[in-house]
């Protein structure tokens, strides 16, 4: 059918069934909405999705029996020895008498802040964080009372690499006075080789146990800073608070929800610790504002593994 107007001419055009006409809307939102909708989906996968596998499997080793004699004897020897009071502080202070040693490894309600631990970028110090700092600050406890002339105590340091399986170490390692886990390194499936004491658990978020076996009434529970968000998620864990969506986007694998302790056993490492082992004990160079790539790796590496 062919229908022409009056004034403007206007021709209309229809198939044999009348149909009204089709406008056509143009919107230009839809540039900006699928890139949106394309994050969303991204971030939801990494969420669901962690980077990297970390899930314990069982591996088989063995252990030449000459060599498991070896390590034990040596840890016999350690333990039987004469205790020596201060003597790995006195050894690192002659060694490097250039170094001021840190007196204070942990940082408290009613520490008093130098701006020495602001010229750094964690781990090193707390550059630009001010402010998330002393929000946890004032979640912590004060700091403990000196009660002097402690006994001399023999401090051990236990690891998540593995290098202990099969060794049978568990009842001399349990022997320690003071016996340190890094990150996740497991403990109820693994006594015979690693003991079941901990006194201190000292991690980073995504380092941090998912499943909690620390069950020590005096357990001390220390957190290592590498970025902003890190604060947050210690935050969370104080005040038994959910972690925030947007938190969670800036961990390269899952966290834990909830560490299972008391409020008193919650302690920040003092990141002077880590700049006086990295800059005047071990010649590590000055680390610029932002670490990145390999340079982030190496530190973690050399403070954890």
């Amino acid at each position: 059918m062919l229908k022409q107007g009056g004034r403007g001419k206007e021709m209309t055009c229809c198939s044999g069934t009348m149909r009204r006409p089709v406008k056509q809307c143009h919107c230009p939102s839809r540039r900006v909405l699928v890139p949106l909708l394309s994050l969303a989906l991204i971030s939801l996968a990494l969420l669901k999705l962690p980077l990297f596998h970390t899930d314990q499997k069982p591996v088989g080793v063995s252990v030449d029996p000459i060599y498991r004699g070896r390590v034990r004897t040596y840890v016999q020897e350690v333990l039987s020895n004469e205790c020596r009071p201060s003597f790995a502080r006195q050894r690192t202070r002659a060694d490097h008498s250039s170094s001021t040693p840190v007196a204070q490894p942990f940082l408290y309600k009613n520490t008093v802040l130098n701006e020495e631990i602001f010229k750094y970028p964690p781990p090193f110090g707390f550059l630009g964080m001010q402010k998330n700092l002393k929000e946890v600050l004032k979640l912590l406890p004060s700091s403990e009372e000196s009660s002097g002339g402690r006994e001399c105590r023999r401090c051990v340091v236990v690891g998540n690499g593995g290098i202990l399986k099969g060794l049978g170490l568990g009842p001399l390692l349990n022997q320690f006075s003071v016996i340190i886990r890094l990150n996740s390194g497991p403990v109820q499936d693994f006594i015979a080789d690693v003991g079941n004491r901990t006194s201190i658990r000292m991690t980073y978020p995504e380092g941090c146990p998912k499943v909690w076996e620390d069950t020590d009434s005096d357990l001390k529970f220390v957190a290592v800073i590498y970025k902003s968000v890190d604060f947050h998620w210690l935050r969370a864990m104080i005040t038994e608070t959910a972690i925030s969506l947007w938190d969670r986007l800036f961990f390269w694998q899952k966290v834990p929800v909830r560490v299972p302790i008391d409020v008193s056993q919650f302690h920040l490492l003092n990141p002077e610790i880590i700049r006086e082992t990295a800059l005047d004990l071990l010649h590590y160079p000055t680390p610029g504002k932002r670490l990145w790539g390999w340079d982030q790796v190496r530190f973690s590496l050399f403070i954890f593994e």
